[in-house]
């Protein structure tokens, strides 16, 4: 545990109490980490709480969307947690896959903490955002907004797939370049993959233009059994029940909280930004929550 100073230039400072790999247990038993900063002292206090697949300990420095360090200086309990199967995170990885029940446990275990006031939001950019809206499906009672920036509705239209075709360059460079290295190290690890596949995945990094021209798409042999959800993607090119629990176009009507969301005209999620937009304040399972959308 370490002490550090707040942020001196709000109306009302504190100084901050930083706890590194905290254990949130998911209902099936899997450990997933937080990072965990919080105002000095026994109040309790309102919670910021971001799930990312893209490591909690480069959250502020990849751009996730401010400084926890800020917020919990003034006066918010910031938790930044490692998604199933990431970094320090127990359980097996697939994205989109556990981030209902995930994202529910989370909020709920973040309103019983003693520092937690049982207010509840949500923030993070792109697939962080997702994991706001696929968490807010669930309706975890103590939720109260979501931030989510850069975001798609569908997992399938708008992510992997466009106008049926497949989003090659962003699913593998993502896979390839966010994802599979950790995924390798921890197949290492616990010895399912042989340890000549970091080497291959670093080779298909270093030469991305070469990585795109193979073909079939599937032939990718650094990602077999390492990232099999790539090749579950390829799998599945229609919309089809794959793609039903996280295509959040069909469940606006389960989402009861509003959200300030944000978006840009040259953003690959502009479309789905949008959707979710109109979706939300047309659909939305509230009232609070059709009149409390914002789009920026």
């Amino acid at each position: 545990m370490t002490t550090l100073v707040g942020d001196r230039a709000t109306r009302e400072s504190f100084s901050v109490t930083f706890e590194r790999n905290v254990p949130t247990p998911m209902r099936d038993g899997t450990v997933l980490y937080a990072d965990v900063y919080r105002p000095q002292g026994t109040e309790r206090h309102p919670v910021l709480l971001q799930r990312t697949p893209y490591d909690k300990k480069l959250s502020a420095a990849i751009g996730l969307m401010g400084d926890p360090l800020r917020f919990a200086g003034a006066g918010y309990v910031v938790v930044v947690q490692d998604t199933r199967g990431r970094c320090a995170s127990e359980g097996d990885f697939s994205l989109f896959t556990d981030e209902i029940e995930d994202g529910y446990d989370t909020v709920e275990w973040c309103a019983q903490q003693p520092w937690s006031d049982g207010k509840i939001g949500m923030f993070g950019v792109s697939y962080v955002g997702t994991t706001q809206w696929l968490a807010a499906t669930a309706a975890p009672p103590h939720l109260v907004t979501i931030l989510p920036a850069l975001s798609p509705s569908s997992s399938h239209d708008g992510w992997t797939y466009r106008g049926g075709a497949f989003e090659l360059g962003f699913n593998l460079s993502l896979t390839l370049l966010y994802l599979a290295l950790d995924s390798a190290s921890r197949a290492v690890a616990a010895g399912t993959v042989p340890r000549e596949r970091i080497a291959e995945l670093v080779a298909a990094i270093d030469d991305l233009p070469g990585s795109f021209g193979r073909l079939p798409p599937r032939d990718q042999p650094a990602l077999a059994q390492v990232a099999n959800y790539y090749f579950d993607w390829l799998d599945h090119p229609d919309d089809d029940e794959y793609w039903s629990r996280s295509k959040l176009e069909d469940s606006y009507d389960r989402v009861g909280v509003p959200a300030l969301q944000i978006g840009g005209w040259y953003d690959i999620f502009v479309g789905g930004t949008i959707r979710n937009f109109d979706g939300m304040r047309t659909h939305g399972a509230t009232g609070d929550a059709r009149i409390g959308q914002k789009l920026v």
